[in-house]
């Protein structure tokens, strides 16, 4: 039996975390869970949660992951090796806390047996893209942690600092050097073979050089990884981040948008597997998807 590990990385909104793994629960998935080291309320929650057919691993030693920040970066890679200590695995996808299935499980695993050796990585080629990827590893960025969404205080406190330290690289002239790696920026989200999971693992050394000290490299350390390697050529759908990915994200009516139940439609008639994000304020939408695929697995047993 051909078995694929579910990579989640989630900080809150329990009730969807608990929609998706219901839908992931199947015998041929092991399910690697990290929540957040500071969402210690919903750790507690589901550290003893035990699934009907999945195995479910629940981190307890996770990390404290902070938006833009390399943490998120070194969260991905801690859950690809835990779970590549458990395989090897058909596939290895990393999910968030707020995201669905679009498909059963056996399409799914269907759709993965047809195209074993593609590996489900989106790339953003746009000019506007490879000009921001240039952009967030051309210099150091400090203090991140409290950038953004953030501690307010903290983020008012250190934004001068981290601006004053910006201005001053680009005036001394000060840019980074990436050795033979062409840097490429994309959705955080993918899946990928055994073989490639391998093959990013061995790199994490590179990868720390790269992008410590980096702007959101989430979005940059699988990409670059691939696109400087033999792997490039078995990327699904280089030209398309979103076919190529096998997710649908709605990043024109929000950052990204919430689907709402009106979208279902939509959602389940689309060619994706996956969908983000969700959000317990339309819970209509996570019932619905949930009771229309357990309805279809059902008839088709």
């Amino acid at each position: 039996m051909k078995r694929h590990a579910y990579l989640i990385m989630a900080h809150n909104e329990p009730e969807i975390l608990e929609a998706l793994l219901r839908m992931l629960d199947d015998e041929r998935n092991d399910i690697f869970l990290h929540i957040d080291r500071k969402a210690r309320a919903m750790r507690q929650r589901f550290a003893a949660k035990r699934l009907s057919h999945a195995r479910l691993f629940v981190d307890m030693q996770p990390l404290s992951v902070y938006w833009a920040h390399t943490s998120v970066m070194e969260a991905e890679l801690k859950c690809l090796r835990t779970a590549a200590a458990h395989g090897p695995y058909e596939r290895y996808h990393l999910l968030s806390g707020v995201d669905l299935p679009l498909k059963t499980q056996d399409e799914i695993h269907h759709f993965f047996a047809e195209h074993e050796t593609s590996e489900m990585v989106g790339f953003w080629n746009a000019p506007k893209q490879l000009a921001d990827a240039t952009r967030r590893t051309r210099y150091y960025y400090v203090l991140n942690r409290t950038k953004g969404r953030g501690n307010p205080v903290a983020h008012a406190l250190t934004a001068p600092v981290r601006n004053l330290l910006l201005a001053a690289q680009k005036v001394l002239g000060i840019r980074r050097k990436h050795g033979d790696w062409e840097i490429r920026k994309g959705p955080q989200w993918f899946s990928i073979t055994q073989a490639c999971c391998e093959y990013v693992l061995r790199q994490e050394k590179k990868l720390w050089q790269t992008f410590r000290f980096t702007l959101c490299p989430d979005e940059l350390f699988m990409q670059t990884a691939l696109w400087n390697s033999p792997f490039r050529d078995k990327v699904f759908d280089a030209s398309d981040a979103e076919r190529s990915s096998v997710r649908a994200i709605d990043w024109t009516r929000g950052n990204p948008y919430v689907w709402q139940d009106a979208d279902v439609p939509q959602l389940l008639a689309s060619p994706y597997l996956f969908a983000r994000k969700f959000s317990s304020t339309h819970m209509e939408a996570v019932r619905h998807i949930e009771e229309t695929l357990s309805r279809t697995a059902t008839e088709k047993a």
